[in-house]
């Protein structure tokens, strides 16, 4: 069973930029890299996982023929003001109508 010093000893000595190069400054700054890199990917990862959970998302839906009560409902649940009513598109249709005599 691994315990805390074993695990801590083992993130000290993590090393993913292994070189032939094996002297002291070289392996420093090898580990360094291995810590800069795991942090920022983490980061990144975080980040992403953060504005997907909280990024707001567009559904979209049709409802025919909403009543005046529906629709003042979704007015005032939808804060940011993106519903298309395209029911309130005014239609003339003109006929036109010829007498003869």
């Amino acid at each position: 069973m691994f315990n805390l010093k074993n695990i801590a000893r083992h993130l000290t000595e993590l090393n993913l930029f292994r070189t032939l190069n094996s002297n002291e400054n070289t392996l420093y700054n090898e580990r360094l890299s291995t810590r800069l890199y795991l942090i920022l990917l983490n980061i990144g990862i975080v980040t992403i996982f953060l504005y997907m959970v909280l990024a707001k998302q567009m559904i979209m839906f049709t409802i025919n023929w909403p009543s005046i009560f529906d629709y003042e409902k979704l007015i005032i649940a939808d804060s940011d003001s993106t519903i298309d009513c395209p029911c309130s598109y005014i239609k003339c249709v003109f006929i036109a109508v010829q007498c003869t005599k």
